[in-house]
């Protein structure tokens, strides 16, 4: 659910103001990360190539092996 909700919420932010800018490499910080839908949010419809998931729980496994995560498992 947490990805359909970030979708929508820069769905109603496009055109007011570019969060970010074109060709620039983004990273992205994600507390309280697990399961892991704002991360899997971030590498699929943002410029980020990196995405540092902080959360002492798993990830989904499907988050978890994508090419971008980093997973800090520490509180």
């Amino acid at each position: 659910m947490a990805y359909y909700k970030l979708q929508e919420a820069f769905g109603r932010q496009e055109g007011q103001n570019d969060l970010f800018r074109e060709n620039t490499p983004t990273v992205a910080l994600d507390c309280g990360a697990a399961p892991g839908g704002w991360t899997n949010y971030m590498l699929d419809e943002t410029p980020c190539e990196k995405v540092y998931s902080v959360d002492p729980g798993e990830l989904a496994p499907s988050v978890a092996t994508m090419p971008g995560v980093h997973h800090l498992p520490i509180k």
